[in-house]
Protein backbone atom coordinates (compact mmCIF):
# COMPACT_ATOMS: atom_id res chain seq x y z
CA UNK A 1 0.00 0.00 0.00
CA UNK A 2 1.76 3.18 -1.30
CA UNK A 3 0.60 6.50 1.37
CA UNK A 4 0.94 9.45 -1.24
CA UNK A 5 0.20 12.93 -0.24
CA UNK A 6 -2.99 14.50 -1.74
CA UNK A 7 -2.69 16.76 -4.24
CA UNK A 8 -4.67 19.78 -2.74
CA UNK A 9 -4.80 21.94 -6.18
CA UNK A 10 -6.56 19.08 -7.54
CA UNK A 11 -9.67 19.16 -5.13
CA UNK A 12 -9.71 23.05 -5.65
CA UNK A 13 -8.78 23.06 -9.24
CA UNK A 14 -13.05 23.56 -10.43
CA UNK A 15 -13.25 26.46 -7.77
CA UNK A 16 -12.95 30.09 -9.64
CA UNK A 17 -14.30 33.39 -9.10
CA UNK A 18 -16.26 32.81 -11.92
CA UNK A 19 -18.31 30.03 -10.56
CA UNK A 20 -18.47 31.93 -6.49
CA UNK A 21 -20.49 34.85 -8.74
CA UNK A 22 -22.40 32.53 -10.75
CA UNK A 23 -23.83 30.76 -7.67
CA UNK A 24 -23.47 34.33 -5.41
CA UNK A 25 -26.25 35.60 -8.41
CA UNK A 26 -28.44 32.88 -8.43
CA UNK A 27 -28.67 32.57 -4.52
CA UNK A 28 -27.83 35.41 -1.99
CA UNK A 29 -27.79 38.08 -4.87
CA UNK A 30 -30.75 37.25 -6.46
CA UNK A 31 -33.91 39.23 -5.92
CA UNK A 32 -36.51 36.39 -5.20
CA UNK A 33 -34.17 34.90 -2.38
CA UNK A 34 -33.83 38.46 -1.17
CA UNK A 35 -37.57 39.20 -0.97
CA UNK A 36 -37.91 35.40 0.98
CA UNK A 37 -35.89 36.85 3.87
CA UNK A 38 -38.69 39.77 4.62
CA UNK A 39 -41.40 37.34 4.00
CA UNK A 40 -40.76 35.00 6.54
CA UNK A 41 -39.86 37.42 8.56
CA UNK A 42 -43.42 38.69 8.47
CA UNK A 43 -44.87 35.28 8.52
CA UNK A 44 -42.96 34.50 12.13
CA UNK A 45 -45.36 37.92 12.91
CA UNK A 46 -42.63 40.06 13.30
CA UNK A 47 -43.95 44.03 13.02
CA UNK A 48 -43.19 45.99 9.85
CA UNK A 49 -41.39 48.49 12.02
CA UNK A 50 -38.91 46.09 13.21
CA UNK A 51 -35.20 47.29 12.02
CA UNK A 52 -34.15 43.98 11.39
CA UNK A 53 -37.15 43.70 8.77
CA UNK A 54 -36.57 47.06 7.13
CA UNK A 55 -32.62 45.95 6.61
CA UNK A 56 -33.64 43.06 4.84
CA UNK A 57 -36.51 45.04 2.97
CA UNK A 58 -33.75 47.34 1.64
CA UNK A 59 -31.47 45.11 0.93
CA UNK A 60 -34.10 43.33 -1.52
CA UNK A 61 -35.32 46.37 -3.09
CA UNK A 62 -31.66 47.44 -4.18
CA UNK A 63 -30.89 43.92 -5.37
CA UNK A 64 -34.15 44.31 -7.53
CA UNK A 65 -33.51 47.99 -9.06
CA UNK A 66 -30.03 46.53 -9.54
CA UNK A 67 -31.54 43.65 -11.39
CA UNK A 68 -33.72 45.74 -13.40
CA UNK A 69 -30.86 48.10 -14.23
CA UNK A 70 -28.91 45.43 -15.38
CA UNK A 71 -31.81 44.16 -17.37
CA UNK A 72 -32.40 47.62 -18.95
CA UNK A 73 -28.85 48.19 -20.05
CA UNK A 74 -28.58 45.09 -22.04
CA UNK A 75 -31.65 46.16 -23.71
CA UNK A 76 -30.06 49.43 -24.47
CA UNK A 77 -26.24 48.14 -25.33
CA UNK A 78 -28.20 44.88 -27.33
CA UNK A 79 -31.39 46.30 -28.80
CA UNK A 80 -32.76 45.64 -32.30
CA UNK A 81 -30.50 45.21 -34.76
CA UNK A 82 -30.28 48.36 -37.16
CA UNK A 83 -31.29 47.68 -40.90
CA UNK A 84 -28.81 47.33 -43.49
CA UNK A 85 -28.90 47.91 -46.92
CA UNK A 86 -25.71 46.49 -48.25
CA UNK A 87 -26.04 48.92 -51.39
CA UNK A 88 -24.83 51.83 -49.77
CA UNK A 89 -22.28 50.00 -47.58
CA UNK A 90 -18.57 50.23 -48.51
CA UNK A 91 -16.66 47.03 -47.38
CA UNK A 92 -12.97 46.88 -46.76
CA UNK A 93 -11.34 43.37 -46.63
CA UNK A 94 -7.73 43.58 -45.64
CA UNK A 95 -5.78 39.98 -46.69
CA UNK A 96 -8.58 39.29 -48.79
CA UNK A 97 -6.96 37.54 -52.10
CA UNK A 98 -7.45 34.01 -50.74
CA UNK A 99 -8.75 32.09 -48.17
CA UNK A 100 -11.67 33.35 -46.01
CA UNK A 101 -10.80 36.89 -46.76
CA UNK A 102 -11.52 36.01 -50.14
CA UNK A 103 -14.92 34.10 -49.33
CA UNK A 104 -15.85 37.12 -47.15
CA UNK A 105 -16.15 39.34 -49.95
CA UNK A 106 -17.33 37.29 -52.18
CA UNK A 107 -20.85 37.02 -50.40
CA UNK A 108 -20.60 40.72 -49.44
CA UNK A 109 -20.23 41.40 -52.83
CA UNK A 110 -23.16 38.83 -54.01
CA UNK A 111 -25.10 40.60 -51.37
CA UNK A 112 -24.78 44.11 -53.40
CA UNK A 113 -22.05 45.99 -51.16
CA UNK A 114 -19.10 47.36 -52.74
CA UNK A 115 -16.22 45.44 -51.55
CA UNK A 116 -12.80 46.71 -51.31
CA UNK A 117 -10.19 43.65 -51.15
CA UNK A 118 -6.65 45.51 -50.07
CA UNK A 119 -3.94 42.63 -50.51
CA UNK A 120 0.02 42.26 -51.75
CA UNK A 121 -1.50 39.50 -54.00
CA UNK A 122 -3.67 39.33 -56.62
CA UNK A 123 -7.40 37.82 -56.60
CA UNK A 124 -7.12 34.30 -56.27
CA UNK A 125 -10.09 33.36 -58.31
CA UNK A 126 -9.52 36.14 -61.01
CA UNK A 127 -12.64 38.07 -60.33
CA UNK A 128 -15.12 38.29 -58.26
CA UNK A 129 -18.77 39.82 -58.34
CA UNK A 130 -19.15 43.33 -56.72
CA UNK A 131 -15.33 43.21 -55.37
CA UNK A 132 -12.44 45.62 -56.19
CA UNK A 133 -8.98 44.74 -55.67
CA UNK A 134 -6.47 46.84 -54.85
CA UNK A 135 -2.43 45.88 -54.26
CA UNK A 136 -2.01 47.17 -51.09
CA UNK A 137 0.33 46.50 -48.50
CA UNK A 138 -1.41 47.28 -44.96
CA UNK A 139 1.49 47.56 -43.29
CA UNK A 140 2.67 50.88 -45.20
CA UNK A 141 0.84 53.83 -43.98
CA UNK A 142 1.80 55.55 -47.03
CA UNK A 143 0.22 53.03 -49.50
CA UNK A 144 -2.91 53.05 -47.25
CA UNK A 145 -3.33 56.37 -48.02
CA UNK A 146 -3.07 56.05 -51.40
CA UNK A 147 -5.47 53.35 -51.64
CA UNK A 148 -8.11 54.96 -49.36
CA UNK A 149 -8.19 58.15 -52.00
CA UNK A 150 -8.34 55.65 -55.20
CA UNK A 151 -11.07 53.27 -52.84
CA UNK A 152 -13.08 56.94 -52.50
CA UNK A 153 -12.74 58.08 -56.06
CA UNK A 154 -13.76 54.89 -57.25
CA UNK A 155 -16.78 54.63 -55.05
CA UNK A 156 -18.37 58.38 -55.25
CA UNK A 157 -18.07 58.46 -59.31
Amino acid sequence: MSTQPRNKEFVLAPLSIDLIFKVLNVTFLHPFVAWMVPLCMRAQAMPWSHRAIQIAIFYASSLTALFFLNILNKQIAFSKPRNVSFSEEVIVITGGASGLGLLIAEVYGMRGATVAVLDVKDLESGEARGVTAYKCDVGDVEQLRKVAIEIERDVCS
